[in-house]
């Protein structure tokens, strides 16, 4: 099974460590990976891989 992916931009504030625990404890996720991108693009022009 291939881990759920949620990329975030570099400069985000999130920390990764709670917010990938509060993702697998409420939302059921189990197989989380969590990246910084450097480049990071928003809204209707974003390209999902």
């Amino acid at each position: 099974m291939e881990p759920f992916v949620i990329e975030l931009p570099v400069e985000s504030l999130a920390d990764l460590h709670y917010f990938h625990e509060k993702l697998q404890k409420h939302a059921g996720v189990k197989h989380l990976r969590m990246r910084r991108l450097p480049q990071f693009k928003r809204g209707k022009d974003a390209k999902v891989p």
